[in-house]
């Protein structure tokens, strides 16, 4: 009896316990393949094929692809022998530098969006051809997967933190710094022409140093135009599941980087899940995780900085140009999304770097990683030279911590000296992460794993100890500091301790090896449920108190979105608008670049973030209360009105002041658009 190729096959597979698969594609057909799949990459990045696809879910996962795609193929040209995880994860960081590069070039030479997909798409086109010319045109992929019980097993958990990380960050609340994001979103979606000007109120012919390199919401910008929702309902309700299965990615992979085994790397991804849960309490780095993810600060913080550890781990076992030119690409991508991130980055990745050092006397990679940290660092520093109005905004000293909002963050222990508060980190996920610091430093020599850990936690105690976080607030910042606490390496830190417990119990037991196997999976599984059941036994409220249902989150922008078109027909961009009550006055820059508010969130952010000086901030968040407040006479209100030249009011159907106002001057206020319980007045003079 002749056995046939596939009964062969699966005999070797059942044998090694893997499946593997090949694949050949001779030049006919690889260029057949390149045509038709570069083809669908244009047809899909210009065309108008939304309509054609009702659900939304699948339309922004398709505008994932198409801004990760250039990512991935070019992580390719830069680094072959790598991990799919690390594959994943290093093209999300190509992409985010990407669009960086493209929106700082398109805003120097006044270009718009077009140019950003542009780029993208040659980027795409040129990687392929050149992976192509590389294998010669002849592409033959191979793929093994494992598949024995306890990958199987270890899968569970992984998919459970995947599932509860996906549901907590689906249908939150837009709020804070997520308003002027959006609003940068839609002015890099809308604008016929880039450039740095203030787009908030329409006063200054620049915006403050702060957004010069924002570009992460410029990359926000082409997922909302290649998937056809709009920037509100993107950040609102789609886009950070995306964003949060990425950050447990980039924990799994950095682990794998630092010689983590495979079930070690899935239990730092469960256990890095569960202390986030367990530290949801305000201003803990899981309350940021689950509300905030969407914005820069935490995409640069959960994902970004993992991400470039791994490339410097990476760099540091085996220096090619390849990774280097790698290292550089995500690097970037931290400067070009947040310059506070970069700053703690570059502190913690700067101490790895010198443990590797210490530990491999290698020099020569020493300095030249030094030398990219440097680099990183000195950008975001030129900025204080150039933009000394915005500097002189931040608070640098223990005397500027009295203010509403961060002085919660921060402890004071006398006129000079004060630190991170210790309730940032209560709970006991930063306990084990400081007890596996302790036990690192024995194996610095040894572990990549332990120095990342050690780094990581001297960058967070230098933080907490006020002998030393005065240094920090020279330097970031006093309002900034607090942020240190969410590069904890909470998940690699359980993982860490669970390997020495492991370690020392293979010195003592034989079968040390299957209570490994089973412990694993079994220990994922049980944290995850704790912190869950703790979670929704409401130990934790505050995780919930931002949570809607998806359809709640969706309706309560629905008539919102549906003015948009209404407001850019009827509106020119020197129109003042104001809201019926603060939360839809703060949501207009956010649904149409054609016009102004004359304020915007509180009145600390319009100082800090605009040209706008403290008195005159003031006076127009008093403006705005005055105007809304329910014991405003009708005078108070038309002077407002007046004060600051409003042309168009939006406003809720049943709001009081504005119908008291209709009622009173009929002829003042003129109804030309409604959506919904929302309805658009034109003010007259």
């Amino acid at each position: 009896m002749i056995e046939s190729k596939f009964a062969r096959a699966f005999v070797e597979a059942r044998q090694s316990k893997s499946f593997t698969f090949e694949g050949c594609l001779t030049r006919r057909w690889l260029i057949v393949a390149l045509i038709v799949g570069l083809g669908l990459y244009v047809g899909l990045a210009w065309g108008s094929w939304q309509a054609y696809m009702p659900n939304s879910w699948l339309r922004l996962g398709a505008a994932w692809l198409l801004w990760l795609a250039p990512g991935l193929l070019l992580q390719q040209l830069l680094w072959r022998d790598i991990s799919v995880s690390q594959r994943a994860i290093t093209g999300f960081g190509i992409a985010v530098a990407l669009g960086g590069f493209l929106g700082l070039i398109a805003t120097a030479l006044h270009l718009a969006l077009w140019f950003v997909i542009g780029g993208f798409t040659v980027m795409t086109i040129v990687c392929a051809l050149l992976l192509a010319a590389r294998a010669r045109w002849n592409w033959r992929p191979r793929w093994r997967v494992e598949f024995s019980l306890w990958h199987i097993l270890m899968s569970v958990p992984v998919l459970l933190a995947c599932l509860i990380v996906v549901r907590l960050t689906m249908g939150l609340d837009v709020s804070g710094d997520d308003l002027t994001h959006n609003a940068y979103l839609l002015n890099w979606q809308s604008a016929a022409h880039y450039d740095w000007n203030e787009i908030i109120f329409g006063i200054a012919p620049a915006a403050p140093s702060r957004f010069w390199l924002a570009y992460w919401p410029l990359n926000q910008a082409l997922f909302a135009q290649w998937s056809g929702l709009h920037g509100v309902e993107l950040a609102q309700l789609y886009l950070t599941p995306f964003l949060a299965l990425t950050a447990l990615l980039a924990t799994y992979a950095l682990a794998r980087a630092l010689n983590l085994a495979r079930a070690a790397s899935s239990f730092a991804l469960c256990a890095q899940t569960a202390a986030l849960l367990s530290l949801v309490a305000q201003d803990q780095a899981g309350a940021i995780f689950f509300n905030r993810l969407v914005e820069d600060k935490a995409v640069a913080a959960f994902i970004l900085v993992p991400l470039f550890a791994l490339a410097v781990a990476a760099y540091s076992k085996q220096p090619t140009r390849g990774r280097m030119g790698l290292l550089w690409f995500l690097g970037a991508a931290l400067v070009l999304t947040h310059p506070t991130i970069t700053g703690i980055a570059a502190a913690a990745v700067g101490l790895f770097v010198l443990f590797n050092y210490l530990a491999e006397r290698n020099l020569r990679v020493t300095i030249q990683l030094f030398i990219v940290l440097i680099a990183l660092i000195a950008i975001p520093l030129g900025f204080r030279i150039f933009d000394v109005s915005y500097v002189q905004k931040i608070p640098f000293n223990a005397e500027a911590l009295q203010r509403q909002g961060q002085i919660r963050r921060v402890l004071e222990w006398n006129a000079w000296l004060y630190a991170i508060h210790p309730q940032l980190v209560a709970g006991l996920p930063f306990f084990w992460t400081l007890v596996a610091a302790t036990f690192s430093f024995l194996q610095l020599k040894r572990s990549y794993a332990a120095r990342w850990i050690c780094a990581s936690m001297l960058v967070v105690l230098s933080a907490l100890l006020p002998v030393t976080a005065w240094a920090w607030g020279l330097a970031l910042g006093t309002s900034q500091i607090w942020r240190i606490v969410w590069f904890t390496p909470f998940g690699i830190a359980a993982a860490y301790l669970l390997i020495r417990f492991f370690d020392w119990r293979k010195a003592r037991a034989s079968a040390a090896r299957h209570i490994e196997r089973i412990a694993y999976p079994t220990l994922a599984m049980g944290i995850l449920i704790l912190a869950l059941v703790s979670a929704l036994r409401g130990a934790n409220d505050s995780l919930f108190e931002a949570l809607q249902p998806p359809n709640a989150a969706r309706a309560n922008v629905t008539d919102l979105i549906a003015l948009k078109p209404i407001l850019d027909a009827n509106l020119d961009e020197t129109t003042v608008m104001v809201g019926g009550d603060r939360r839809l006055n703060d949501l207009l820059p956010s649904v149409t670049t054609k016009g102004r508010v004359f304020a915007f969130r509180t009145k600390l952010g319009m100082w800090k973030l605009s040209v706008l000086d403290w008195a005159e901030a003031v006076e127009r968040w008093n403006a705005l209360r005055k105007l809304i407040a329910k014991n405003s006479t009708l005078a108070e209100r038309m002077a407002v009105l007046k004060a600051y030249n409003v042309k168009v009011l939006v406003a809720r159907q049943n709001s009081e002041w504005v119908n008291q106002l209709i009622q009173a001057e009929p002829e003042r206020l003129q109804l030309f658009a409604s959506s919904g319980r929302l309805r658009a007045y034109q003010v007259k003079p």
